[in-house]
C-alpha cells in the first residue's frame, strides 16, 4: 500500500511485478487475492483427489475382489437364464397337452353333432352352429 501511486497505476495494480494499491482499494484487492489463492488451493486439492480417486479406481478394478463380483453377477444371469429356459419348456408341454385336450373335446362336439344330425336325417331340424359349418371351418385354414 502506498501513499504515492507510481506513474500509470490507479487505485491498484501491478508495478515492476510487485502489487500497489492506494489505500481506499487495499481490502477490496485483498478480498479479491485472497478468494483466487483459495479457489486455486482448492482446484489443487480436487485434482490431488482426482489422481488419488483413479489410482483407488484402477486398484479396485484390477483386484481380486472386483473380478469375483463381476463373476457372482454373470452367474446370477445365467442362473436367471437356466431357470426361464426350463420354465418355457415346461410351460410349451403344458400348452402343447392342453391344446390335444381342447382339439379332442373339439373333434367329439363335432362329431356328437354330426352323429345327431344323421339320426335326425339332417332335416335341418337341428339348429345350425356356424362354427360348425363347412364355409367357416374353410375359413379359418385360410
Amino acid at each position: 500500500m502506498t501513499m504515492a501511486q507510481p506513474e500509470g497505476v490507479n487505485n491498484f495494480g501491478q508495478y515492476d511485478g510487485v502489487w500497489v494499491t492506494d489505500y481506499k482499494s487495499a481490502v477490496g484487492l485483498a478480498t479479491a487475492l485472497r478468494c483466487i489463492i483459495i479457489e486455486a488451493e482448492k482446484q489443487r486439492v480436487i485434482s490431488g483427489n482426482q489422481e488419488n480417486a483413479k489410482d483407488h479406481l484402477y486398484a479396485y478394478i484390477t483386484s481380486q475382489e472386483f473380478i469375483m463380483k463381476v463373476r457372482a453377477v454373470v452367474d446370477a444371469f445365467n442362473r436367471m437364464l437356466a431357470e426361464l429356459e426350463s420354465e418355457r419348456r415346461a410351460m410349451n408341454k403344458i400348452w402343447n397337452s392342453r391344446q390335444k385336450q381342447i382339439m379332442t373335446v373339439i373333434e367329439n362336439v363335432t362329431g356328437f353333432y354330426g352323429s345327431i344330425d344323421g339320426l335326425v336325417g339332417g332335416k335341418k331340424a337341428l339348429p345350425e352352429i356356424k362354427s360348425l359349418s363347412l364355409e367357416e371351418v374353410a375359413g379359418e385354414d385360410a
